[in-house]
Formats: C-alpha cells, structure tokens, sequence
C-alpha cells in the first residue's frame, strides 16, 4: 500500500497537533504568548491560560493521535 495525499495530510496534522498539544501541556504561557504575537489573540491573564492548558492540551494530543493511528492503519 502506498502513502496517499490524504494519509499524507493526515501524517502532517497528526504530527502537528501532538507538538502543540504537548507545548500546550509543558509551556501554556509561552503558547499564549505566541498567539498573542502572531494571531492577534487577545491578552489574558496567567491563572486563566493555565486553566484552559489541560484541557486543549489533551484535545490536541487525542486528535494527533487519532490522526497518526488512521495513518497507521492506513499504510
């Protein structure tokens, strides 16, 4: 079986989402703080960063995985 575009977009996201969801997870204020560089998000402060940390952390890795596991699966 060959890698396809979509397992190949798959493999992309999947490795992506498990980067930001661990930085989420280990370096919650450096992640918001990136966002407020880069995509204009609005400035909030430290306790409510980290209380939103766990839960988009888990979010994202649950999603890489998901990706990652189709592409396993797949190939």
């Amino acid at each position: 079986m060959a890698l396809t575009p979509v397992t190949a977009v798959a493999a992309v996201v999947g490795v992506a989402a498990v980067l930001a969801g661990v930085a989420w997870l280990r370096a919650p204020e450096a992640v918001h703080d990136l966002q407020v560089a880069y995509l204009g998000s609005r400035r909030r402060d430290a306790a409510t960063v980290r209380r939103g940390a766990l839960p988009r952390g888990l979010v994202l890795l649950v999603l890489g995985v998901l990706c990652l596991t189709f592409v396993v699966v797949s190939v």
